[in-house]
C-alpha cells in the first residue's frame, strides 16, 4: 500500500499511514489518473490533486474510503449525485469530468481543478463591509448556478459561504456553487437520502432541516440558506452564531436573531425585504427557488426584467445511470430519475459587472464522501505560509489546514516581470569525464561518482526561471512560490511535473544531470559559497549576483535555489522513484563541505514541492535558430 502524502510503502492490509493518517492507495494511480498529492481528508474520503494523461492537465479526485464504499446505499447515492451534478449545463457549478470504481471497489470522482477563493475569504469582520457591486456579482452568479440545479430537480442542502466559490478564469471571475455531496435529487426513492439524519451546517440550515415537523425539503430550503449567507455577507456576522451546535439549532427554530434592518439600517428597504423573505420561517413564505430569489435581488438593486436562457416549466430529465460514463461494475444501478416540475416564475435579471481579482490556489471539485461531496480547493499547505483558498468543506469530518477556515492558500498577486532577453548559454558537449573523485574532492554518499559521458550540444538558461515566468508559462497566477514571493525571485515550491510543463510551454525542457554538471564544471564559481547565507528566509532576485556566473554566463548554480533535473537517481546507488536535484540553496551553511559546493545533489520524489527547490530550462542546440 502506498501513501500519497509521504510516499511511504506499507503492507497490503494497512489502511492508513501511521505518519500522517492519510488513506493508503494501491499505487499512485486511480483509473488512468496519476495521484500527485493529498488536498484534504475526512472520515468518509480524501481528495487528491491528480494528473490526466489524456489532456495533460491537473484535476482533483475524490476517493471514498473502502469501508464507506462497501455500503450499497452509499455507493448508489454516490452514483446518483455524481451523475446528476455532472449533467448540469452551467459554468456556475463546478464541473465533474468522470467517476467510477476501481477493481477493489474504491469509488472515485474526477473534477475540475480551479483557481480562486470562497466567499468566506471576502466577508470582512465588522465594521468592515463588502462593496455592494462585488457582492452583487457573486450573488447573481451563485444563484444562476443554484437555479440550474433547482431546474434539474437538485436541492443542495448545505449552502454556506465556503460553498460559494469565486473562480478566476480567462473570461474573468465566475461565481460557482460547490459541494453537492449531500444533495437531494427529486426521486420516488427518497430512501437514498438518509432519512432522519441531520444533514447540513447548523447555522445555515432551514427549520425544516432541523425539525421533521416543519415541512418537506426542496429548493426553498436552499433559498433559506442563501438568505442567511446574504445576511452574513451584508453584516459581517452570522445571524445564528453561538457557542454550541445545540444553541445554534435552538436559535434557528426559535427565530432568535437580530433582524437585518437593525444591524444595517442604511440598506435600501427592498434589499432588507429580500433577505427577510428568503429567511422566512415558513417555507411557503419564502421565494420558492433560486431563480425567484435572484430576480428579486436584482430588482431590489434596480435591475431589468430577465430574459430566460433555459426552457421554463418542467425541468429536464436527469439520467443518473449516466451511460456516457465508464462506470466499473459494482457501482450499483440507480433508477432513471425524472424530477417533478418546479415552478420557475421569473421576472428580472441582470449581468453584473465582473472584476478581476488575484486568486489563490484551489484544486476544486465536487466531492462525494459518504453523503458529503466537498468542493475542494487545491491549496496545499506550504512551509512558512498560511494556506488559503482552496480546499474545502470536504465533509463534516474533514480536517482543515491551520490558519484557514477551509483548505485554501491565498497567494498575493505577483506582478508580471519585465520582458527578459533571450539568455541561454551554448555548450558544445562531447565525450567527457564528469562527476567527482571522492579521493580528490570530498567523500559523501550522494556524490556523483566520476564517469564517462557523451553530451550532445545544448543550450542552458543563464538564469533560473523566475516566479513570474513560471506563472505566465503555466497560465496559473498562483503556481509555485510562497506567500510574499516576488515575480523576479526564482520560482520555488515547484514539482518536477510543473517544471517540465513550464519548460515545455517555453519551448524547452529540463536539463539532464550531466548537462547541469557540465555547465557547472568551472570550479571557480565555487567561490559563490562565500556569499551563501546559511538559514536565510528567502532567495535573492534572479541575476542579483553577476559575479557568481560561469565563463559562459550561467549564474546562480549555487546558492539561490536547488534545481530539478530530468534524470532519475541512478548513481551511485539507484533510488526508486527519486529524481536528481542539483546545487545548494539559500539556506545552505557556507561551511558545509558538500552542500556548499557545486557537487551538491539530492534525491527528491518528483511530486514534492519544496521552498528551496526551483529549476532552469535547457534545449538541444540543434533545435535553436
Amino acid at each position: 500500500m502506498y501513501c500519497p502524502v509521504c510516499r511511504s510503502e506499507y503492507p497490503n492490509d494497512w489502511k492508513r499511514c501511521p505518519k500522517d493518517e492519510a488513506a493508503l492507495l494501491r499505487d499512485n494511480k486511480v483509473g488512468k489518473y496519476r495521484v500527485d498529492e493529498v488536498i484534504g481528508q475526512g472520515g468518509m474520503g480524501a481528495v487528491y490533486r491528480a494528473f490526466n494523461p489524456d489532456t495533460q492537465s491537473p484535476v482533483a479526485i475524490k476517493l471514498m474510503h473502502a469501508q464507506v464504499a462497501a455500503n450499497e446505499a452509499a455507493r448508489t447515492r454516490f452514483q446518483r449525485e455524481a451523475a446528476a451534478v455532472a449533467a448540469l449545463r452551467t459554468r456556475h457549478v463546478v464541473t465533474i469530468y468522470d467517476f467510477g470504481a476501481e477493481m477493489d471497489g474504491t469509488l472515485y470522482l474526477v473534477m475540475e481543478l480551479l483557481v480562486g477563493h470562497t466567499l468566506r475569504a471576502e466577508i470582512p469582520h465588522p465594521p468592515g463591509l463588502m462593496p455592494m457591486p462585488r457582492l452583487n456579482m457573486i450573488v447573481e452568479g451563485a444563484l444562476r448556478g443554484l437555479g440550474a440545479a433547482h431546474r434539474a430537480g437538485i436541492t443542495h442542502r448545505d449552502l454556506k459561504p465556503e460553498n460559494v466559490f469565486i473562480a478566476t478564469t480567462d473570461d474573468g471571475e465566475v461565481a460557482k456553487i460547490l459541494d453537492f455531496g449531500i444533495a437531494r435529487v427529486s426521486s420516488k426513492d427518497q430512501a437514498l437520502t438518509q432519512s432522519g439524519a441531520l444533514m447540513g451546517t447548523p447555522a445555515y440550515m432551514a427549520p425544516e432541516q432541523v425539525a421533521g415537523n416543519r415541512g418537506g425539503i426542496g429548493p426553498w430550503t436552499d433559498v433559506y440558506s442563501m438568505g442567511v449567507i446574504l445576511y452574513e455577507a451584508l453584516c459581517g456576522v452570522s445571524p445564528f452564531g453561538a457557542e454550541t451546535v445545540t444553541e445554534v439549532l435552538g436559535k434557528v427554530l426559535g427565530r432568535n436573531y437580530l433582524p437585518i434592518a437593525q444591524v444595517r439600517p442604511d440598506l435600501p428597504p427592498a434589499v432588507l425585504e429580500v433577505v427577510e423573505r428568503a429567511m422566512a420561517d415558513a417555507a411557503e413564505h419564502r421565494f420558492q427557488n433560486a431563480d425567484q430569489l435572484r430576480d428579486a435581488w436584482v430588482v431590489a438593486h434596480g435591475g431589468k426584467p430577465a430574459v430566460p436562457t433555459e426552457p421554463q416549466g418542467k425541468p429536464r430529465k436527469v439520467d443518473v445511470t449516466a451511460p456516457t460514463h465508464d462506470v466499473a461494475s459494482g457501482m450499483g444501478t440507480a433508477p432513471t430519475i425524472t424530477p417533478p416540475a418546479i415552478s420557475l416564475s421569473r421576472t428580472t435579471a441582470s449581468d453584473a459587472p465582473k472584476k478581476s481579482k488575484a486568486g489563490l490556489w484551489i484544486a476544486l471539485g465536487v466531492l462525494v464522501a459518504g453523503g458529503a461531496t466537498a468542493a475542494i480547493v487545491l491549496g496545499s499547505q506550504k512551509s512558512g505560509t498560511t494556506t488559503p483558498v482552496a480546499t474545502t468543506t470536504i465533509d463534516a469530518a474533514v480536517s482543515k489546514p491551520p490558519d484557514a477556515a477551509i483548505a485554501i492558500s491565498i497567494d498575493a498577486a505577483v506582478p508580471a516581470p519585465p520582458p527578459k532577453k533571450e539568455a541561454m548559454a551554448r555548450f558544445a558537449g562531447g565525450a567527457l569525464t564528469l562527476g567527482g573523485d571522492p579521493q580528490k574532492i570530498i567523500a559523501h554518499p550522494d556524490l556523483d561518482p566520476s564517469h564517462k559521458a557523451i553530451v550532445k550540444p545544448f543550450l542552458l538558461d543563464k538564469h533560473e526561471v523566475t516566479l513570474g515566468e513560471l506563472r505566465d508559462a503555466l497560465k496559473d497566477p498562483t503556481a509555485g512560490g510562497l506567500d510574499g514571493d516576488h515575480a523576479d525571485w526564482p520560482a520555488r515550491y515547484v514539482t518536477a511535473d510543473q517544471a517540465e510543463q513550464a519548460c515545455k510551454a517555453l519551448g524547452k525542457r529540463l536539463p539532464t544531470e550531466d548537462e547541469w554538471e557540465l555547465a557547472a564544471h568551472d570550479a571557480k564559481i565555487d567561490a559563490a559559497a562565500a556569499r551563501l547565507k546559511g538559514g536565510a528566509d528567502a532567495p535573492d532576485p534572479v541575476g542579483a549576483h553577476p559575479g557568481d556566473c560561469t565563463a559562459e554566463g550561467v549564474c546562480d548554480l549555487l546558492g539561490n535555489v536547488m534545481e530539478w533535473t530530468a534524470d532519475a537517481w541512478k548513481r551511485p546507488t539507484p533510488r526508486k522513484g527519486k529524481r536528481v536535484v542539483r546545487g545548494g540553496s539559500f539556506r545552505v551553511d557556507p561551511t558545509d563541505t558538500f552542500y556548499a559546493t557545486l557537487h551538491a545533489r539530492v534525491a527528491v520524489a518528483p511530486g514534492t514541492p519544496d521552498p528551496e527547490l526551483g529549476f532552469r530550462c535547457a534545449k538541444d542546440a540543434s533545435s535553436s535558430k
